[in-house]
């Protein structure tokens, strides 16, 4: 008899059976007598009530289990958010040397080619107009202004050097 109502209680859950209680008021209490005539036999024998003291103590540790678990739980994913937060920033640093140790080399040295550049430009930009066969080259008289005198200095030596 007892195993068709633990065969409801598996099949329906707890909150199923409150439910079979309320839309079904007068099977309900046929199966409340039920259940409690089957206590009462197992309270008559030594062999029942170690079998009842057995389930109860059954179901008191799968509650405080819970209870345990779910705070070994939380501190344990507490704990390995905290190691791989951790872990993050370790690997983020060493990412972060790594790439220093490789490219700072290379920033210095374009950092030194934009300065001699710089130079350059600063230099060239001082400069006096050249004077080109007898004529100052100035802004004015080329559209490509104070640059065309040092293009044609600079063709001009590379063509005599070109002709030998």
């Amino acid at each position: 008899m007892s195993s068709w109502i633990w065969w409801l209680i598996g099949t329906f859950g707890f909150a199923g059976m409150v439910y079979f209680c309320v839309a079904f008021p007068l099977t309900a209490v046929l199966v409340g007598k039920a259940i409690a005539g089957f206590i009462r036999h197992m309270l008559q024998t030594r062999v029942g009530v170690a079998i009842l003291v057995a389930v109860l103590a059954t179901i008191a540790t799968w509650i405080w289990r819970d209870g345990v678990l779910d705070e070994r739980w939380a501190q344990r994913y507490a704990d390995d958010k905290a190691l791989a937060a951790t872990a993050s920033k370790a690997r983020d640093d060493q990412i972060a040397e790594d790439l220093t140790k490789k490219y700072q080399p290379k920033i210095q040295s374009l950092e030194q080619l934009s300065k001699s550049l710089q130079k350059q430009v600063a230099d060239y930009a001082k400069r006096k107009p050249v004077l080109v066969a007898g004529k100052t080259v100035t802004a004015s008289s080329c559209q490509l202004g104070d640059a065309a005198g040092w293009l044609r200095s600079r063709s001009a030596s590379s063509g005599s050097a070109a002709a030998r």
